[in-house]
């Protein structure tokens, strides 16, 4: 497939009010020529300086000007690779715009409609997970009522996310052998995550464990009980 074409599909694609940046070279002109601008669309490239790599920059710039429009940057693989470390800063961009809204209309939207209900995050010590299922930043707890982390690959990230969030923390143990899981262990993982500060255990794809993993959910059950009642 020639550019060209992708530039000519991608301009029919483009909402009225869209942002378009490009890079300087010979994509400059597929843009140009293949990308009609109609609306209130805004189309920026560096023009007589002819700098490169700047599309990538400039369009996290118009993002974060106008958050509500749809914003592309179109550009080659080598503009890319001369400035790929802006990716990060587009990244922190979705972190702290993006995700955040999404999860506190989500959190809003459930508590409305069933305030009864204890609202949990799934959580990871590591930020490059933070917008991914299991990437709730602990230092941004607040708005749930406790934490989730797995846990059967050990405790460590659990022990960080204690030490980093204001709300309960809990450990989740997976069920079945799939994913790392060691479900003939889960007493002893949940005896373990309760000595590293977990809240509470959550036992993650219950409804897949055959008779042994049941099994052994039942002795991770006992022993957390006997544990109490000591």
């Amino acid at each position: 497939m020639k550019p060209q074409v992708v530039a000519h599909e991608l301009g029919k694609r483009l909402a009225d009010n869209a942002i378009v940046a490009t890079d300087s070279g010979t994509i400059t002109a597929w843009a140009a020529r293949h990308i009609p601008i109609r609306g209130e669309q805004m189309f920026s490239l560096s023009g007589n300086l002819a700098t490169m790599a700047c599309a990538l920059p400039y369009a996290i710039g118009a993002q974060l000007a106008y958050p509500d429009r749809q914003v592309i940057a179109f550009a080659g693989d080598g503009g890319v690779s001369m400035l790929m470390a802006e990716l990060a800063t587009a990244v922190k961009g979705m972190r702290d715009m993006v995700a955040e809204r999404y999860r506190a209309a989500v959190v809003d939207t459930i508590r409305f409609a069933r305030p009864e209900l204890a609202v949990l995050a799934h959580a990871s010590p590591q930020a490059h997970r933070y917008a991914a299922f299991t990437g709730m930043d602990a230092t941004r707890a607040g708005l749930f009522d406790g934490l989730v982390v797995n846990c059967w690959q050990g405790t460590g990230a659990l022990t960080a996310t204690v030490a980093a969030s204001d709300v309960p923390v809990l450990a989740s143990l997976l069920a079945v052998d799939g994913m790392g899981g060691r479900p003939d262990t889960l007493a002893e993982q949940g005896v373990a995550a309760l000595a590293a500060g977990a809240a509470g255990l959550r036992i993650y794809h219950a409804g897949l464990a055959g008779d042994a993993g049941l099994e052994h959910i039942r002795e991770l059950t006992a022993t957390v009980a006997k544990g109490a009642d000591q």
